[in-house]
């Protein structure tokens, strides 16, 4: 299941980077879409919810300093860093076959 999904938010990563290339070509500059937009390009009244949810419940310093700094970030990466994370996750649980001697 980890490898599953590892595959498909790297998937997700690609083509995000095939857009902002798409783009690049278009335009004459590299400028991908920060994760923070393209979570308002999908829905934008979740994304206006979340900074309260995250300073009430948790901390405003939690805001400032990891989930701002998150969300300016490249869409592209923070997908490519989640791939790796459960790709990595699988690597270090998967289970190993056993081989005896006489197979």
């Amino acid at each position: 299941m980890l490898r599953i999904v590892a595959v498909l938010f790297a998937i997700v990563a690609v083509g995000l980077l095939g857009r902002d290339g798409l783009r690049a070509a278009e335009t004459g500059t590299f400028a991908p879409q920060a994760l923070g937009a393209l979570w308002a390009s999908l829905d934008r009244e979740s994304l206006l919810l979340f900074e309260p949810a995250v300073t009430r419940y948790l901390d405003p310093s939690v805001w400032i300093y990891i989930v701002q700094p998150v969300l300016e970030a490249p869409a592209f990466l923070f997908f490519l860093g989640v791939a790796l994370l459960f790709g990595a996750l699988w690597l270090t649980f998967r289970q190993r076959r056993r081989r005896n001697l006489l197979d």
